[in-house]
């Protein structure tokens, strides 16, 4: 590797960015704040929401018109025979079979 002389302004800039490798060198202690954020003088606070009177939902109640059900519904269950079996064509697609036709044309289909 070949040294070259530096001229005054290289010296300075060598210099300066020297001393700016042993400021930033320093880790930060654990529990230290960013020095950017540890000299802030601005203080963030929330902003405060305001609600005008007309807009409280408290003065209007619900409506009870005595209607409806929350109940769960009966089970429903088939109790016909014309359904032999279901079968499932791909991923989630059921499909019901009513004879044994179908059942066999459905085992015998790629996957």
């Amino acid at each position: 590797m070949k040294k070259t002389k530096l001229n005054a302004q290289k010296r300075e800039l060598v210099a300066a960015w020297e001393a700016l490798k042993v400021a930033q060198a320093k880790p930060l202690e654990r529990g230290a704040i960013a020095k950017s954020v540890k000299g802030s003088t601005v203080r963030r606070k929330m902003p405060t929401l305001f609600i005008p009177p007309e807009r409280d939902s408290r003065a209007f109640k619900s409506l009870d018109s005595g209607k409806g059900s929350t109940a769960l519904p009966e089970a429903k269950q088939y109790s016909g025979n014309k359904v032999i079996g279901v079968a499932v064509l791909h991923k989630s697609c059921l499909q019901p079979i009513f004879n044994e036709e179908a059942a066999q044309e459905v085992a015998k289909m790629r996957r």
